[in-house]
């Protein structure tokens, strides 16, 4: 399972996404690996509903621990994986600043 995550940090100093399509508006934060096939941004917004021809990538980690570790620090919005990104967002260490999985 596949959300958005970021810092509630990050929320006070920028709009909640309230759509999918709020998040071209947004940095976010990507991951990619040439190793190990990940889902990145464009292919999640896209099965999500959205339109993901706007989105490019700035911000790009070739790990995705460090894609957390950016997101915990407030840098922007990341794709989290339940597997290791639920307990930071139990603990509110990091928000789903949208229901969409």
């Amino acid at each position: 399972i596949i959300f958005p995550v970021c810092s509630p940090a990050y929320l006070l100093s920028h709009s909640a996404p309230q759509a999918v399509e709020d998040l071209v508006h947004h940095q976010l934060i990507h991951s990619s690996d040439a190793y190990r096939k990940r889902m990145d941004w464009s292919e999640w917004v896209e099965l999500a509903g959205g339109d993901a021809s706007e989105i490019k990538p700035n911000i790009v980690f070739n790990d995705s621990q460090l894609t957390l570790q950016a997101a915990l620090a407030g840098e922007g919005i990341a794709l989290g994986w339940s597997l290791t990104a639920h307990h930071l967002v139990k603990n509110r260490l990091l928000v789903k600043p949208l229901p969409t999985e």
